[in-house]
């Protein structure tokens, strides 16, 4: 028995697994899938217990409040300004993240981007070189 394979079938149930994971899970063995289901029922029964116990919590929608609703837009208008200012160079395309856009992005450009980013909320803490 591969541990390593009975937590890829563990996590796929919970989180999108990686490509090695899923040969992992392909290849598993019948007993790998026993112990990843016994696994796999802890962990609901455990999440069930916190919730019950009101320490573990998933918020819906229907928790934002007022204030919430302003940051979320605010931070939506900011990357909207930021599509634009990369589109203007047409650094952006469909396909790609806006870490791969402002790494191909004009400096100028870039630096424009993130700035308006950071006022409008978002943390790019992990960006290095001179702004």
């Amino acid at each position: 028995m591969r541990p390593e394979t009975v937590e890829a079938l563990t996590q796929a149930e919970f989180v999108r697994i990686t490509p090695a994971q899923q040969e992992l899970v392909a290849r598993a063995t019948p007993e790998e899938r026993q112990l990843a289901a016994l696994a796999i029922a802890h962990a609901r029964e455990a999440r069930r217990l916190l919730e019950e116990m009101g320490v573990l919590r998933t918020p819906t929608v229907l928790d934002v409040t007022r204030d919430d609703v302003y940051t979320l837009g605010k931070r939506a208008d900011a990357l909207r300004q930021a599509m634009r200012e990369l589109d203007v160079s047409g650094s952006w395309q469909g396909h790609m993240t806006l870490g791969m856009a402002l790494k191909i992005a004009q400096r100028e450009r870039a630096h424009v981007a993130v700035r308006i980013l950071r006022e409008g909320g978002h943390q790019i803490d992990d960006l290095t070189g001179p702004e």
